[in-house]
Parts: C-alpha cells; structure tokens; sequence
C-alpha cells in the first residue's frame, strides 16, 4: 500500500459514510525519522 492509496481510501470513506473533505499536504523531507511503514 502506497501513501496515494490510502489517501483514496479515506476520500471515499466506509461504506455509507459522506466524506466532506480529506486534505494532504506534501512537503519535502526532513529526516527526523529512520524508517515509515503503513502496516495493513
């Protein structure tokens, strides 16, 4: 799983749910961590 797919997923949100609005703000980065993981 990628970053832009979760993105997608919370756009739609659980089924029968109205997502509003879902926000990302991309920026460069800054090495404060080691390593990044989405675990499913």
């Amino acid at each position: 799983m990628f970053i832009e797919d979760l993105y997608r997923a919370i756009q739609r949100g659980p089924k029968g749910s109205e997502v509003k609005e879902a926000l990302i703000t991309w920026e460069d980065p800054k090495g404060n961590f080691r390593t990044f993981e989405i675990k499913k």
